[in-house]
């Protein structure tokens, strides 16, 4: 499903093409282990943008779990669970602030 090159995951997209994903940011929570994605394409410097106050504007990231299958080869899901999406990309968020801070 997916290859590894560098920081860089190709998946196949739902047409059936592969597409490249830049990644920014692994995470373990709650036992298991998530990547943080953004499209390669996109010409953004950072994938996070904060305004004067703070506040986050725009955040243009894909939460994934990484699941490993029977051979030991590891696979991406995307997350579909709300309140588990929220959970790790507010980790991922702080992360970020952490960094820039």
């Amino acid at each position: 499903m997916s290859e590894e090159l560098d920081n860089v995951v190709e998946l196949m997209g739902e047409d059936g093409k592969l597409e490249k994903f830049e990644v920014l940011d692994m995470i373990r929570h709650n036992e298991n282990d998530y990547v943080m994605l953004k499209q390669s394409e996109t010409d953004e410097k950072n994938c996070i943008e904060t305004d004067a106050d703070g506040s986050i504007e725009e955040v243009p990231v894909i939460v994934m779990k990484m699941l490993v299958d029977d051979k030991g080869e590891y696979n991406l899901q995307p997350v579909t669970d709300e309140s588990e999406m929220e959970e790790v990309f507010e980790i991922f968020v702080e992360n970020v602030l952490e960094d820039e801070g």
